[in-house]
């Protein structure tokens, strides 16, 4: 089902959402965890009050009394910890914020707490062993950081940031993440493979003509100088990243909504036969997805019309988040989402505008997309390749991996749960080493083999299944193979 209150975003659609146009193995979050919460100490600090400091707590079949223990206990493991370490252990997200974290490992539960925003609100996170057991899931506790810092993320793309929402409002407050999380939860889902959440990165499209990439950029300049209320955009092919100008930091979150949620659901009706194009009366190939259906009339845009919003960071070290209007466009296969200031009101005279300086170039541009996608060599000969991979760049976010994609016959054999827990514990000693350079080799009791190198903060791991490799030697000449025929332009340069 789609949510939508007030002009605000669609924030969730149910169980079976693409990512980024393609699928992978998933399994649900509520069915592996024992509860998650969102505490406020401050507001539990008076005795008999404790209560109190819980703004949200999952599963609410829990007693007060239960929840209150729970994030009591949760809220004494930071305060005793904080006695001997002199500077909190912080995770460095891939939102380039420093978010202080300390896990619990017990004999049946892995625990998980972050403090954000200053330390005044803490999320956490209760994983139950065996379920996870059960399901063939690893419980990778870096990973289990990230999915929090995402919850978070997720509710500030849509609200803002915690603290301002409370102090203003503590009632309000505690209804909107009632609201959110109890939706938010129900349908999200953790890949198998858990280095793909703890990256969380972005599904890039390569494009191997620069001189195309030029024209995107040149096209993006024009629009921003034609419509100065254009703030900041992103410009997405299918559901894959091509060019964008919002802050690094507030990414994730972002194409997260648009990819799962924004683009499946204005697809729904593009990918009927008869209705790949809709052609407006002016004779743009192209259609708003968000903002009313109607704009030739200059009728001031009002309830259910209005445009949805977000809240973004003006840069990459601000903490504070402002409001803008999301006004997505989109032509062929050819998305750009433009991002309007909050305090500028937006009216169907300038969709007008922006349709006349998008309706002619867009569908252009993405024809020649198309045309540069069909001759990317390697991206559709998956089934040709006899290795799983993970790579991974800081700097874009850039993620690839064979993951993601759905079985394929006469591919790769699926990699072993087993071999899922040796990558985990073998990547977090590689991405610890202060070094920028590095690589290591590990065999797995099933006979895989899994290599990880990293070269200027970019990573690469491969999953070479039993029957392709049987030692050292070999693996080595695999890799370098590997590395020159599908990755040499973009890792080793």
């Amino acid at each position: 089902s789609v949510l939508m209150m007030h002009g605000s975003p669609m924030y969730f659609i149910g169980p079976g959402t693409t990512t980024g146009g393609i699928r992978g193995c998933q399994n649900r979050l509520t069915d592996i965890m024992d509860c998650f919460f969102i505490a406020h100490p401050k507001s539990g600090g008076k005795e008999g009050e404790e209560s109190n400091r819980i703004m949200y707590y999952y599963p609410k079949s829990d007693s007060i009394d239960k929840q209150t223990e729970i994030t009591g206990f949760a809220e004494a493991v930071v305060n005793f910890t904080d006695n001997f370490v002199p500077v909190p252990t912080a995770e460095k997200s891939k939102l380039s914020e420093e978010v202080p974290f300390r896990d619990v490992v017990t004999a049946k539960t892995v625990h998980v707490y972050i403090m954000v925003e200053q330390a005044q609100f803490m999320l956490g996170i209760i994983m139950n062993k065996k379920a996870a057991l059960d399901m063939d899931y690893t419980l990778f506790t870096p990973t289990l950081r990230a999915i929090l810092i995402k919850a978070h993320t997720m509710f500030r793309l849509f609200f803002g940031n915690f603290t301002q929402f409370h102090k203003d409002d503590v009632v309000h407050f505690k209804d909107r993440i009632e609201y959110f999380f109890s939706r938010y939860l129900s349908v999200q889902r953790v890949y198998n493979m858990p280095l793909l959440d703890y990256l969380s990165g972005v599904n890039f499209l390569r494009l191997d003509d620069s001189s195309l990439f030029c024209d995107i950029d040149a096209f993006t300049t024009e629009l921003t100088e034609q419509i100065p209320a254009v703030d900041k955009l992103i410009f997405l092919y299918q559901e894959s990243l091509l060019y964008y100008t919002v802050p690094k930091r507030d990414l994730p979150a972002l194409f997260h909504y648009l990819s799962h949620n924004l683009l499946p659901m204005s697809l729904r009706t593009e990918l009927e036969p008869t209705s790949h194009v809709m052609s407006r009366p002016s004779g743009h190939q192209g259609k708003f997805v968000t903002g009313p259906l109607e704009y030739t009339t200059d009728e001031q845009i009002r309830g259910e019309d209005s445009f949805p919003t977000v809240y973004l960071s003006d840069d990459e070290e601000s903490i504070t988040f402002n409001k803008y209007h999301l006004i997505a466009y989109r032509s062929l296969n050819a998305t750009v989402c433009m991002f309007v200031k909050g305090d500028v009101e937006i009216s169907r005279h300038l969709m007008r505008d922006i349709e006349g300086c998008l309706g002619t170039e867009l569908p252009h541009l993405a024809s020649s997309i198309a045309d540069s996608c069909s001759k990317n060599g390697w991206e559709g000969t998956r089934s040709e390749i006899d290795f799983h991979y993970i790579y991974f760049n800081p700097s874009s976010l850039s993620l690839r991996t064979t993951f993601l994609d759905a079985t394929t016959a006469g591919g790769p054999p699926s990699v072993p749960a087993s071999v899922h827990k040796l990558a985990c514990a073998s990547f977090d000693k590689l991405m610890d080493d202060r070094e920028d350079f590095g690589e290591c080799c590990v065999k797995a009791e099933s006979e895989w083999w899994i290599f990880m190198k990293k070269a200027n903060g970019r990573s690469l791991v491969l999953f070479l299944p039993p029957s392709s490799v049987s030692n050292l030697t070999e693996i080595h000449s695999k890799v370098q193979s590997i590395i020159r025929t599908y990755f040499q332009s973009i890792f080793l340069i």
